[in-house]
């Protein structure tokens, strides 16, 4: 049975419902288009959050000084995926089927990765910082280099013929699964 072994550092309901907001910022995308449709916080300065936006930006803020550091411009369409690469270094991808490589302290793309011909529905920054992992509804996932943009390997072994929602590197990267 999955929870008979629960380790005692899981926090309990109880302890849950004690938790508070400690900060909210409400004005970091467009209000025409508003909505955060994705999220990530940066493991070197968790003072940084990166999110993705219907407005097709990607923002950059900073919670302790409470102040956007970056606005990154590029997608047409939603930004629906996002990922620290590290404290300067972003990776955005988007229903447009781009992957973009941001410089966070220029706000500019430094690559663009060509790995889908359809929406990009996940993101995954291998741990050693040198490679993406991304999935599409084009049904196939790939692994890319970061420093040079380019897909390394491509690969569809969706028998079903479904859209992959999800691809993941295991957190010492010897490992990668994908879920659709």
């Amino acid at each position: 049975d999955l929870f008979k072994n629960i380790p005692s550092t899981v926090k309990k309901v109880a302890d849950l419902q004690q938790y508070k907001a400690v900060s909210s910022q409400t004005s970091l995308h467009s209000v025409s288009k508003e909505g955060i449709i994705s999220l990530d916080i940066c493991q070197q300065n968790p003072n940084r959050i990166l999110t993705g936006g219907m407005d097709h930006n990607a923002v950059v803020y900073d919670k302790q000084n409470e102040e956007i550091v970056s606005v990154l411009k590029g997608h047409n369409k939603k930004v629906n995926c996002v990922n620290f690469i590290n404290e300067n270094t972003v990776v955005t991808a988007s229903v447009d089927s781009q992957i973009r490589i941001w410089n966070i302290d220029s706000s500019t793309t430094k690559k663009v990765v060509h790995a889908h011909e359809g929406p990009i529905s996940s993101i995954s920054v291998h741990p050693s910082s040198q490679y993406i992992l991304s999935t599409s509804n084009d049904e196939q996932w790939a692994f890319s280099d970061i420093e040079t943009g380019r897909v390394l390997l491509k690969m569809g072994e969706n028998e079903e013929h479904a859209s992959l929602n999800i691809a993941r590197f295991h957190p010492d990267g010897s490992l990668l699964a994908t879920g659709s």
